[in-house]
This record gives structure tokens, sequence and C-alpha cells, in this order.
């Protein structure tokens, strides 16, 4: 009796405590920016989801005003994991690549941002000049989630 005593009163004890819509932005604000992703704003729900797999998404405006979707999962009361939908393209990562890529080591690429994400719905276009001749990179996401491919275009 006195065991089922003690276990109702921790029971009645335990209270479940959302994390706030604030929380939650505060955390996506700072996975993007140590992503290396600049953001004008973030927006989650007020309160976020408290069992267990619970999904909920929030949304992000980057430095050159696209919006981006964060999905989030609860893990418990007092956590959530949040991950980006679409993939980040690290020009200055990228920019040796694609310079040997098209032997030219000296060519210029102009994106809107130094870090940017392509996702199924959009592309980015940067501008590339090699030669006294200007084309295009084109980013699109590619295969898994956080993949993109690229491509010279006119």
């Amino acid at each position: 009796m006195r065991n089922l005593a003690l276990l109702l009163l921790l029971v009645a004890c335990r209270k479940t405590v959302a994390i706030k819509g604030e929380a939650a932005e505060s955390m996506v604000r700072k996975m993007l920016t140590d992503g290396g992703i600049e953001t004008k704003s973030v927006s989650c729900p007020p309160t976020i989801p408290t069992e267990p797999g619970q999904a909920f998404e929030c949304t992000a405006v980057d430095s050159t005003g696209a919006t981006l979707t964060i999905a989030g999962k609860a893990v418990d009361e007092t956590a959530a994991d949040f991950n980006l939908v679409g993939a980040i393209v690290d020009t200055n990562l990228f920019t040796k690549e694609i310079r040997a890529t098209n032997k030219n080591h000296d060519a210029v690429i102009e994106c809107p941002a130094k870090v940017m994400v392509v996702t199924e719905q959009r592309s980015v276009t940067c501008k590339y000049t090699a030669n006294g001749k200007s084309e295009h990179i084109k980013f699109t996401k590619a295969g898994t989630p956080k993949e993109f491919r690229w491509e010279l275009v006119p």
C-alpha cells in the first residue's frame, strides 16, 4: 500500500512542459546560423508538440528572401529534433571544384549568398564568368535529401 501511495504521488507530481515557439525558433535560428545560413526571420508554432515522434513544421526566410522549411519532431516534452528540408550549397566549398572541372582557375562565381538551400521546388542560379564570357551555374536538388548537382547553363 505504501508503494502504491508513493507511485500515485509521483504520477500526480509529473508535469508535462511544452517547448514554447520562441525557444524552438531560437534553436532553428542557431542550427541555420551554424550551417552558414543567414536568416531574416524564423517562425514556429506557438507551442511545440510533446508526444515523442509528433511532427511539426517551422519556416525561415534566408538573406536572399527565400522561404526555408524546417521539419521538427518532438523527442519528449522538453526537446525536439530539427531538420532543414533541402540541400545546403556552400559556394565557397564548390568554387574550387567548379573551376577545376571547367579548367579555369581564374573564373569568378557570383551567387545571391555564400550559403544557399536548394529543394525539389527551388533551384539557385549563380553568375559564372571565365575568359570574358558569362554563363550561369544552376544548382538543383538531386538524389538523397542533402545532395545537389550543378551544371553550366547559358
